[in-house]
């Protein structure tokens, strides 16, 4: 799991679903939510297209 269970559903569905995606991008996606939130984005501004 990438957070914790009430934090995951504070980010957009949209989010949601790219990062349960499983294809050759799920690393980069991961990336992507570490960087936002080290960054100090809000969970719920949190920004992942698939």
């Amino acid at each position: 799991m990438y957070l914790c269970a009430d934090c995951w559903w504070l980010l957009k569905p949209w989010v949601r679903r790219a990062l349960v995606k499983r294809d050759n991008l799920v690393s980069a996606r991961l990336v992507l939510l570490r960087r936002q939130l080290a960054s100090g984005i809000p969970v719920e501004e949190v920004e992942i297209s698939a």
